[in-house]
């Protein structure tokens, strides 16, 4: 594994602990690619990929588990485009370009980026000292995209270089919708990239779906001409042989173990967007634990279940500061104990001194204390009380 900051730095799933897969970091051979796993580009400081023990659904969060912000972009309002990368044989909810036609990824990418397991990302608003100044919001989704990449950048093995040449010629040619972004201007889009069955992906010379290899990743394009910083995804083949198959999930659908991998790397991409162009442990990277990674990376192969939109999609959990490994936190009611009411519910004001949390807002907020206990005080109660208080005040 290199010790050195070699360029770029993608966020990366590593093929499990299973069988004759073993999770490991190749270094890059000399002069192939400027761009480097996670845990090679910032190696120096250190950092570490996490391993997937597929199968085994690990208990907790590493001790000492903790997003720092580093002071980079978030996305605010996800919009994600769902792409094929040429033709050839997908598992049909990957390559469904129906909005209408039963589960999907692009309904999964809609409902999910509009669910309570999005709702939460809250945490991670960069409105704080020294931030860009972005709420975290719902997205969006539009239908699957297909396109027709150029055959040098189609063989049998295709790598990142490829991925991001053809990806910024597509949005040049206008096959792909431009990124949009939000009212500061920063990019909101999220591509997430699919290809077919007998397709291998080399990022910086790790291979896709192999002993030693990776489940997907997402990166970023420095400058993709005209169209500024683009957010992307890869998702290698997981169909029956694909060696995904086995490595990158152990429910007995596809659809669920590609849902799975794919929420990992859309809540990475939406909490730490410019990983890929970082080379230190500092900005651009926004949300990150120098010692386990990024949100999904904490969490890695435990997994949950959403329903929304008429489905149950099974994702994996996030990792909250507060809350620990998660897909929604626990909505807490507090009993009143000595205050008047519940700190998550309005009334009158509440007397400080009537338990800890009403004491923290109110000596930052005396209102709640000495005029009423309103809407803004019981939205404070998830930011200044903590547990058991926490997302109480949440939807």
């Amino acid at each position: 594994m290199a010790n050195k900051i070699v360029g770029r730095a993608t966020a990366a799933i590593m093929l499990p602990l299973l069988g004759s897969f073993i999770a490991a970091c190749s270094s890059a051979p000399a002069g192939e690619e400027s761009r480097a796993t996670e845990a090679e580009a910032l190696k120096s400081a250190p950092v570490s990929i996490a391993k997937t023990t597929d199968g085994i659904q690990q208990a907790s969060a590493p001790a000492g588990a903790k997003l720092i912000y580093r002071g980079g972009r978030v996305i605010s309002n996800v919009q994600v485009v769902p792409v094929l990368y040429g033709s050839g044989t997908y598992i049909s909810q990957v390559s469904s370009t129906s909005a209408t036609a039963g589960a999907s990824m692009f309904s999964f990418y809609r409902d999910i980026t509009v669910s309570t397991y999005f709702d939460w990302l809250t945490e991670y608003n960069t409105t704080i000292s020294g931030g860009t100044n972005q709420a975290i919001g719902h997205g969006t989704a539009v239908t699957t995209r297909q396109i027709t990449p150029a055959a040098s950048r189609n063989g049998t093995t295709i790598t990142d270089a490829s991925i991001q040449a053809e990806l910024c010629a597509q949005l040049s040619a206008g096959t792909l919708p431009a990124p949009t972004h939000d009212a500061a201007g920063n990019n909101n889009t999220y591509y997430a990239i699919f290809f077919p069955k007998g397709k291998h992906i080399s990022l910086g010379g790790t291979p896709s779906c192999q002993a030693g290899g990776f489940c997907a990743y997402h990166g970023t394009v420095a400058s993709c001409g005209g169209k500024g910083e683009v957010y992307y995804g890869v998702h290698p083949d997981m169909s029956a042989g694909s060696g995904c198959d086995t490595g990158c999930g152990s429910n007995a659908s596809t659809f669920s173990n590609q849902t799975s991998v794919a929420s990992h790397e859309l809540v990475e991409a939406v909490t730490d967007p410019e990983i890929g162009i970082a080379t230190v442990i500092g900005p651009p990277l926004a949300w990150y634990d120098a010692t386990n990674g990024e949100i999904g990376d904490i969490c890695n192969a435990q997994l949950g279940t959403v329903s929304v939109g008429g489905f149950n999609y099974t994702v994996q959990k996030e990792f909250a500061n507060r809350c620990g490994c998660i897909v929604t936190p626990p909505i807490v009611t507090p009993p009143a104990g000595a205050c008047a009411h519940s700190v998550c519910a309005t009334g009158g004001s509440l007397t400080s001194g009537c338990n800890s949390c009403v004491t923290s807002i109110c000596s930052v907020d005396p209102f709640c204390c000495n005029t009423s206990w309103d809407s803004i005080c019981v939205g404070e109660v998830s930011s200044i009380c903590g547990p058991p208080y926490t997302n109480c005040a949440e939807p």
